[in-house]
């Protein structure tokens, strides 16, 4: 994960244009279609899946985790 974010990190310092085609949510993860050029000439598609839940589900997780330690604790 840490080399991904390096990778994006040098493309995105190289001052190439970063175009974002298509976002769709998959459950807890997010699809990101993208098209990188560095020239008018030279771009690449590319296609990233984050792990991006929502407030909702990421509540639901904190909640369940907070009552189930309530009821081991007593």
């Amino acid at each position: 994960m840490e080399k991904l974010q390096a990778t994006w990190q040098k493309i995105e310092s190289s001052k190439a244009t970063i175009t974002i085609l298509s976002k769709d949510r998959e459950g807890e993860c997010v699809r990101l279609k993208k098209r990188i050029c560095w020239s008018e000439y030279f771009c690449r598609d590319f296609e990233e899946i984050v792990y991006a839940p929502t407030f909702f589900q990421r509540l639901k997780v904190t909640l369940s985790t907070i009552l189930i330690s309530v009821c081991i604790g007593f």
